[in-house]
């Protein structure tokens, strides 16, 4: 007889519960977003043909966390244009300021303002993709002509080249 008011007990402790889960709305379910990424535009090279350089630029960014606290991250890159205005871009990660974390290259872009090609070189994956190059006459305005074509290395999207083992095939 001692097990029933503790039966009894144990019921009206669960009963309570389970009507809430029954009325309960089920959370809608959610699409993953893929993330984000954040870009850090730190210079423009105008393509002007005989004026040729190398640089290295450095750049660095201050960035606020959510707490309020701050962050300092860094990286270096090289930069050239040669004779004809052709650019050469090194793009790097930006890594902690003072950390033991060396900056990667993570992406190579070409642009020639003649042929009107930009190549995009991702080390990592050893493909290059080829695109349509607008040259920057200023920081406002682009040259960009109705008709510029790309000169037989392929169409704009399209991967051209593969590294193969120490070279380009």
């Amino acid at each position: 007889m001692k097990s029933i008011p503790f039966l009894l007990l144990a019921g009206l402790l669960i009963l309570p519960n389970s009507f809430s889960l029954a009325q309960a709305r089920p959370e809608p379910l959610r699409i993953p977003d893929g993330g984000t990424r954040e870009v850090l535009i730190s210079i423009l090279i105008p393509s002007l043909p005989n004026a040729p350089f190398t640089a290295t630029v450095n750049t660095e960014w201050i960035r606020q966390l959510p707490d309020g606290s701050t962050i300092t991250l860094k990286n270096h890159r090289a930069i050239a244009r040669d004779k004809a205005g052709r650019i050469f871009q090194e793009r790097r990660y930006l890594v902690p300021d003072g950390g033991k974390i060396e900056s990667a290259v993570s992406q190579i872009e070409i642009s020639d303002p003649v042929s009107h090609e930009l190549y995009i070189c991702v080390p990592s994956e050893h493909v290059c993709q080829l695109e349509l190059f607008c040259a920057p006459e200023s920081a406002h305005t682009w040259h960009c002509p109705q008709t510029a074509g790309l000169s037989g290395a392929g169409r704009p999207g399209q991967a051209v080249r593969r590294w193969a083992g120490n070279g380009w095939c």
